[in-house]
């Protein structure tokens, strides 16, 4: 797939991250850290001819679950 899109013509491109884990009994901060660095990697790579604008997710930090 990533080579299929280094190939396409993209105006920029929004990450909308939410990469962390959604079940908080198996979360840490080690695997959040190599989610991060995973994708970072891979758009450095396979989107380097876009501009490549992130967003804050909901899920970007760690909150008490009453949110």
């Amino acid at each position: 797939m990533g080579e299929y899109i280094k190939t396409l013509d993209f105006d920029f491109t929004i990450f909308t991250g939410d990469i962390s884990s959604h079940d908080t009994y198996n979360y840490t901060l080690a695997k959040t850290a190599a989610y991060t660095d995973f994708f970072g990697n891979w758009m450095h790579t396979y989107l380097a001819h876009t501009p490549v604008y992130p967003v804050i997710g909901n899920h970007a930090f760690e909150f008490s679950h009453s949110q």
